[in-house]
């Protein structure tokens, strides 16, 4: 409780290995944040239940948000790349249709987030390669936009 409400959690679901970062020690110092870092399923099914979600740069953030029930998602890009994540390239994650989700270039900090058509708008390199997967094959399509 803060200020005699209940202020909500703030859970950093990150390695074991991660616990240490100067980042996550911000994080538990300012907001009280709570480290989990369990089994690779055990942190999906918390981040996926999270009211707000906030995303890394990692492939498993981005599948995370994917499946998440939360009313808010944040999830970084790299307007000059393709790539980003290990796993699946960004371009491939991207998910331009949801409203819930807002997306933070890294190039800039801070900055207002932003929806997925105004980062594909933005005719960057990375919305050059969203706008191109459906001739890659991908099964899904981006609206046009003008």
């Amino acid at each position: 409780f803060r200020g005699g409400t209940r202020a909500p959690a703030v859970w950093i679901v990150t390695e074991r290995a991660l616990e240490t970062h100067e980042v996550v020690r911000h994080l538990q110092a300012t907001f009280g944040a709570r480290v989990h870092g369990g089994t690779p399923a055990e942190d999906m099914a918390l981040a996926v239940r999270a009211p707000t979600f906030i995303g890394s740069q990692g492939t498993f953030s981005w599948m995370a948000a994917f499946l998440s029930t939360g009313r808010r998602i944040h999830l970084p890009f790299l307007r000059d790349t393709c790539q980003g994540a290990i796993w699946v390239p960004w371009d491939k994650l991207f998910i331009h249709d949801d409203d819930r989700i807002r997306y933070h270039p890294l190039e800039e900090s801070p900055r207002l987030p932003m929806t997925a058509q105004e980062v594909l708008r933005e005719r960057s390199k990375f919305a050059e390669c969203v706008a191109l997967r459906t001739a890659d094959g991908a099964p899904w399509a981006c609206p046009d936009v003008a």
